[in-house]
């Protein structure tokens, strides 16, 4: 629920205040398995959204009582002043934390061949100060910005069969990272309107930001690490055990020209630079990587875009299109591979892999329209092309830049939509429909086919009717009208897909699928 209210004590000023809070308790993380259990010998399910999983009944995942919950809350204090008619001054307060306690089934089957239960707690306060200043011939937003946010996970890998084949009793690893933030910023972006025709817009910002960190991980023979409640569990050795602290400053400027070339056509340039700061990997093994102390440098962008904005068609027709490039240095890159912490050859825990790539680049084209084809019918469409390249990752003084991708990142989107509108029962029907394309996309930097998402088309269509005095809402949605199963994330531990790693015996790569065709039917009533 969310509550918010808005007070003036003067003329001059605005009082808002929000507050909203979220209890979740959807169901546990666990996917659909690819390949048979390995040891159990349970079978690949037709459905590709069911699961054997069974973590939560686990005694793996005892220690949070098998429980799935996300409790979350914030609240926003904002002021505004207005000095004048020109210029206002602006507060903004806000504070947020929330706790999550999750259980993750690797292995998705009943037994505990891989099971985690997680633990998560984030806690956030910011302040920002504006001062907004508008005339005929100047636009000025500027500030000061600060941070201070702490963010954990507690977490403990059960491997129930491999512990119980290993040393006769399960073995688990636990992972303890708490990272915390504090940063200020001072920024300004200025619009000059030169003339009718020509407006200039320059901005920079500047940024100090301090990152530590405090990371355990360490191995137990039990089922729970003495973190999670089993004191009982016997200490095998650690893998991570550091703290650090870093402090990390950026200047980032951004520059704008636009030419009003027609009194319907907009040409524009602009250059602008992006950053973000660097960081450590809360669930990094410095033990076996003593890199990780260290963390990531900070990940730097330089963006450049020219483009077009028009109107024409008697206004009917609302046409964009923008060329741009982007240039990325020390590319952060987060993942994750499995490790042997015995020597004996079996993978029997993982470790976070946050890693710069050294430079990659993101070319392409955007293209967005508004078309009013008759009164009541309309056209919207909007298409990408992209081209991203990893150019240079060096990892053990060998480039492996052809070998990876960007994650996320397909080639071709592209977007279809008609809308109608019709009177009605005395008042507005729209009937909307929509066509949605997205090219091949890679789960990982790495590809890997049986994971990997290839590229798809979604079919969405709504009809929604409005009352005559407008409170009134009544409407039918219908989503993924084609069923596709489309592949949104995915934990490759296994052999089959020729997975970076393996972890566990049951051969355990698990795949996510987006929601199948889904009809819902809404009813809104709106007071004033």
């Amino acid at each position: 629920y969310r509550l918010s209210a808005e007070f003036m004590p003067t003329d001059d000023i605005l009082v808002r205040l929000a507050y909203d809070d979220i209890q979740d308790d959807s169901n546990s993380v666990a996917g659909h398995r690819i390949a048979p259990g390995a040891v159990s010998g349970d079978p690949v399910l037709s459905d590709v959204r069911d699961t054997l999983a069974g973590a939560t009944e686990n005694a793996s995942t005892a220690s949070i009582g098998g429980n799935n919950e996300f409790e979350g809350d914030g609240v926003m204090l904002s002021i505004d002043w207005h000095v004048t008619d020109a210029m206002t001054l602006r507060s903004i307060t806000a504070d947020r934390e929330d706790y999550t306690e999750n259980v993750i089934d690797f292995d998705s089957l009943e037994v505990d061949d891989f099971d985690a239960p997680v633990i998560y707690e984030n806690e956030q306060f910011s302040q920002e100060f504006q001062l907004l200043y508008n005339t005929d011939k100047f636009n000025l937003v500027a500030g000061l910005y600060y941070l201070d946010a702490e963010a954990s996970n507690d977490f403990d890998v059960v491997l129930g069969a491999l512990g119980r084949l290993a040393y006769g009793a399960e073995l688990t690893s636990y992972t303890g990272g708490t990272t915390k933030t504090e940063a200020y910023s001072a920024f300004a972006d200025l619009t000059w309107n030169i003339s009718d025709r020509w407006s200039l817009a320059i901005g920079g910002r500047y940024t100090e930001d301090t990152r530590e960190a405090d990371v355990l991980r360490a191995a137990y023979l039990g089922i729970g690490s003495p973190a999670m409640g089993n004191g009982d569990a016997i200490f095998l050795g650690a893998t991570s055990d550091y703290e650090a602290e870093k402090t990390f400053y950026d200047f980032s400027p951004r520059i704008n020209i636009s030419y009003l070339w027609t009194d319907d056509i907009t040409v524009y340039a602009g250059y602008s630079q992006g950053w973000k700061a660097g960081t450590f990997d809360p669930r990094g093994a410095n033990f076996v990587f003593d890199f990780v102390e260290d963390g990531v440098e900070p990940e730097e962008l330089d963006s450049y875009e020219i483009g077009l904005k028009s109107v024409w068609w008697d206004d009917r027709a609302i046409t964009n299109v923008a060329l741009f490039y982007s240039d990325y240095t020390d590319l952060q890159v987060p993942g994750s591979q499995g490790i042997d912490t015995d020597g004996d050859g079996i993978n029997d825990d993982f470790v976070g892999t946050l890693t710069n790539a050294g430079e990659a680049e993101i070319s392409g084209i955007e293209l967005e329209g508004n078309f009013l084809l008759t009164e009541n019918l309309s056209l919207q469409a909007a298409f990408s092309f992209l081209d991203a390249d990893i150019n240079e990752w060096i990892v053990a003084d060998v480039d492996i830049s052809d070998n990876v991708v960007i994650q996320n990142t397909p080639e071709e989107m592209g977007f279809l939509a008609l809308s109608y509108n019709l009177g009605l029962f005395g008042g507005n029907l729209n009937l909307n429909a929509s066509w949605t394309y997205k090219g091949d996309t890679s789960q990982f930097e790495t590809p890997i086919k049986a994971i990997d998402q290839e590229s798809y088309s979604t079919y969405n269509a709504s009809a929604v009717w409005t009352s005559e005095n407008d409170h009134w809402l009544l409407g039918i949605h219908g989503k993924n009208l084609g069923d596709e199963e489309i592949k949104t994330a995915a934990y490759c531990f296994g052999a089959t897909g020729n997975c970076p790693s393996a972890i566990g015996l049951e051969d355990n790569t698990t795949i996510f699928y987006g929601a199948p065709r889904t009809v819902t039917a809404t009813v809104e009533y709106r007071f004033f």
